[in-house]
């Protein structure tokens, strides 16, 4: 989303870019279901904290079955990602129509293995949104950091296009 922003306010700033699984909920066609969901996450937050909304969270991601159980991140970080981004990532969405006008060099990613999640998903209609090429890159949504050779080749070939 902030690429997206970017590409509206600061048009002068950008060369090319590609917004990899950008979680503009509001424009799938189960967005009500988003919502809710991200509303009640939020309310697990509110009343149990933030890993019990982590842990709630986790069961709607996709691609990241081969990744090695890792710590979880650092509770002032889950605290800031459901404090100050969770919400504001799930339900803003900007004219994407503006990026079209400001004539960015732009195009959508999805990760191979994000499969249909709903952040994956929401490059379609961005994509038909923006006129603009949606791309299928290795990893997931956490983008070159599971296979980053793969992705910086498939990302190069985007680019180049």
């Amino acid at each position: 989303m902030i690429a997206f922003q970017f590409a509206v306010s600061h048009p002068e700033a950008l060369d090319q870019v590609v917004v990899h699984e950008a979680p503009s909920t509001i424009l799938l066609d189960d967005a009500t279901f988003h919502l809710d969901r991200a509303l009640m996450l939020m309310e697990l937050y509110r009343t149990q904290g933030a890993k019990a909304a982590g842990g709630s969270f986790r069961t709607e991601r996709e691609g990241y079955e081969d990744c090695a159980l890792r710590a979880l991140p650092k509770s002032e970080n889950m605290n800031n990602f459901w404090a100050n981004e969770f919400m504001q990532f799930t339900i803003y969405c900007l004219d994407l129509r503006k990026i079209v006008e400001n004539k960015v060099s732009l195009s959508v990613a999805a990760g191979e293995k994000s499969r249909d999640a709903f952040y994956a998903r929401t490059t379609f209609p961005q994509s038909d949104i923006l006129g603009y090429p949606r791309y299928v890159l290795p990893g997931n949504h956490k983008g070159y950091g599971l296979e980053p050779e793969a992705f910086a080749l498939e990302l190069l070939k985007a680019v180049q296009c």
